[in-house]
């Protein structure tokens, strides 16, 4: 049975005197850095760019450069995007580690595709919220947290789930339930959820939206109701909160007929089909040679692909309709 670990599984005297470093502070950096500090864990910071130096002094977070980070901190909690981390690992990570140190990934696809490869003499795990940083941090202000899948990958000291169940703890990832998920299964998931679930969303909603301003619903109407304020949004809010199964059978009975009366009409094989060959890719790491392929020739299909889709027409009633409902007393 999956094991899902709360804050009574945990205690922060595992990493009772040890200093933290995040590199990265963006969104998930900034919001890991603060929870710690306000749990009385030292903290230190390698921010990436001028704006996120700027964010950590602000917020009297100290920073230093990566190497010193490295050099300085027992736990190393790595917040930096997949694309960028092998060279900062290589140049300023790799050759500072210290053996017993606690090394953090908020993502599993370093492990899962081979592109950094930590020490033996290393404690090695993954720490990876499912929320956006600023969703991380309300959460632990309120109490709440924020959903979180953890992994231990190496374990040199025999202390390494204590120790990183202490970090869970201290950075508010334990209130909500941490889920223990090999750090592969981490990245196929995620990977699978951007591939596979948000292109059919994505391809769903712009079919949908052309169809009814078509048809001459005003776009402000189908756009809100798709997937801004209106019921759909709702629909979602409530899944959150309740499940899906249960929102639908918490629908007003017309919702309910009109939802499993047509269900089966999108329950086609050919979907089912580029799912399975989506996590196939996945799996195989054929997309992850496409992308270090793509990074290394300056992502020029991901240029393309980006422009061709901003030129669609749906994307400016979307923003004239995010202006309207703005600029609303």
């Amino acid at each position: 049975m999956t094991a899902i670990y709360f804050d009574d599984d945990a205690t922060l005297d595992a990493i009772a005197g040890a200093t933290a470093g995040i590199f990265g502070y963006g969104p998930v950096g900034r919001a890991l850095a603060l929870n710690l500090r306000d749990s009385g864990i030292r903290v230190m910071t390698a921010p990436e760019f001028d704006d996120e130096a700027e964010m950590a002094s602000n917020d009297e977070i100290p920073a230093l450069p990566a190497a010193e980070i490295a050099q300085t901190c027992d736990i190393l909690i790595i917040t930096t995007p997949d694309d960028a981390l092998p060279p900062l690992y290589m140049g300023s990570i790799a050759p500072h580690l210290k053996r017993g140190d606690l090394m953090v990934f908020t993502s599993g696809y370093a492990m899962a595709f081979g592109t950094v490869e930590p020490p033996p003499f290393l404690d090695v795990g993954v720490l990876a919220p499912r929320p956006a940083g600023d969703a991380i941090r309300a959460g632990y202000l309120s109490g709440q947290g924020a959903l979180t899948f953890i992994s231990v990958a190496a374990d040199s000291t025999r202390r390494a789930l204590d120790r990183l169940l202490a970090v869970a703890r201290g950075a508010g990832l334990l209130r909500a339930g941490a889920i223990e998920l090999l750090p592969e299964h981490e990245a196929f998931l995620a990977l699978f959820v951007q591939q596979a679930v948000i292109p059919a969303f994505h391809h769903i909603m712009v079919a949908a939206a052309d169809l009814l301003v078509n048809q001459g619903i005003p776009p402000e109407a189908a756009i809100s109701d798709l997937h801004i304020a209106g019921r759909f949004f709702d629909y979602l809010r409530r899944a959150n909160r309740d499940g899906l199964m249960n929102t639908l059978l918490d629908s007003p009975l017309t919702s309910q007929y009109a939802t499993l009366s047509r269900m089966a009409r999108f329950s086609e094989l050919r979907l089912e089909r580029l799912m399975e060959n989506t996590f196939d890719e996945i799996v195989s790491g054929a997309f992850a040679r496409e992308w270090s392929r793509e990074l290394m020739e300056g992502t020029p299909r991901l240029d393309r692909l980006r422009k061709l889709e901003s030129q669609r027409t749906v994307w400016d009633f979307e923003q004239q309709t995010l202006d309207l409902m703005r600029d609303r007393p």
